[in-house]
């Protein structure tokens, strides 16, 4: 029987329909397996389900007997898959799981920011009731027109719930998209730059490497129209968030919304003291419905590579 070791707990009810085939451990609540512990516990397993953990080169040569991790996310930047991959180890993610939820979330910080309504809503818990009949303060979202950053899986959710609210949506991608599928979305391909000029709003949907680390930095910004948002729910590193907190102290852009941080748990404290801002702490996928499915989509991959099976979630 194929063993399986999770770093983080997950509720029983999840994992009952897997026990009887596979011999999984799974800590109690509130206890994370993580550093020493996981190198100590490692050695006897065949495969390891990394709940918001690191997984480094130490953890990783521990493993005397592990075929393959499974991530509980989508981004693999906790995890040394490079290393992982050398000394035959398949790593395995949860692409379609979060897919939906994340992009739901960028659409509910793009409304939320460029319609004011957590800074209303704080208003009016304060006592202020704000009457001012002509403010410019926010922006109307239909006729816009939203740039996509990263035209996989999630930024195409977004086109499509965009288009709903009566957003024009162009696009940048490493490669560009085929022209019946660009047909599919109504959507254009523009150059980094073009996209940076007319866009009203910018979403990133980028996974993080060496490449795209610091890509919103203050030459991306400057490029940015003054009226514009910023939208980030892929990961914190891809953006200099110095220079983001610079182009909102300057007026460069007009607001932000972020659920992820450069040096996340840690918030800029700028950022945080910002109206014009909404906050989410790396909550995109974080419904309940996304989380059992990103348990089963992980476990899925984790028992297929046991098994020999082709899996589509290998990273």
């Amino acid at each position: 029987m194929y063993s399986i070791l999770l770093t983080a707990w997950v509720p029983e009810e999840y994992l009952r329909p897997y026990r009887d085939t596979y011999h999984i451990v799974c800590p109690e609540p509130g206890r994370h397996i993580s550093g020493q512990d996981l190198m100590d516990e490692i050695k006897n397993y065949h495969a390891l389900f990394a709940l918001g953990v690191q997984i480094d080169k130490e953890i990783i040569d521990k493993g005397e007997r592990l075929k393959v991790i499974g991530n509980f996310g989508v981004g693999t930047d906790n995890i040394d898959v490079v290393y992982a991959k050398a000394k035959g180890i398949s790593v395995v993610n949860t692409p379609s799981a979060v897919s939906d939820a994340t992009a739901e979330h960028a659409i509910a910080l793009m409304m939320s920011v460029m319609r004011g309504i957590v800074r209303f809503d704080g208003e009016i818990r304060q006592g202020v009731w704000f009457n001012e009949a002509f403010s410019d303060r926010n922006s109307g979202i239909s006729g816009k027109t939203l740039g996509i950053i990263g035209m996989g899986r999630i930024g195409k959710l977004v086109c499509k719930k965009a288009q709903g609210l009566g957003m024009n949506c162009v696009y940048y991608n490493r490669s560009r998209l085929e022209g019946m599928e660009e047909m599919k979305y109504n959507t254009s391909y523009l150059e980094l730059d073009e996209l940076l000029k007319i866009s009203d709003c910018i979403t990133l949907h980028l996974p993080y490497s060496k490449e795209s680390r610091h890509m919103a930095a203050e030459e991306f910004f400057s490029k940015m129209k003054r009226e514009a948002y910023f939208i980030n729910t892929s990961r914190g590193k891809v953006v200099d968030e110095a220079a983001l907190v610079n182009a909102l102290k300057q007026k460069e852009i007009k607001g932000a919304g972020l659920d992820v941080f450069e040096q996340e748990p840690n918030v800029s404290k700028e950022l945080l003291e910002m109206v014009n801002v909404v906050l989410t702490p790396h909550v995109a996928s974080n419904t309940l419905e996304t989380r059992i499915n990103m348990v089963n989509e992980a476990l899925g991959g984790i028992i297929g590579v046991l098994e020999g099976r082709h899996v589509d979630n290998i990273v």
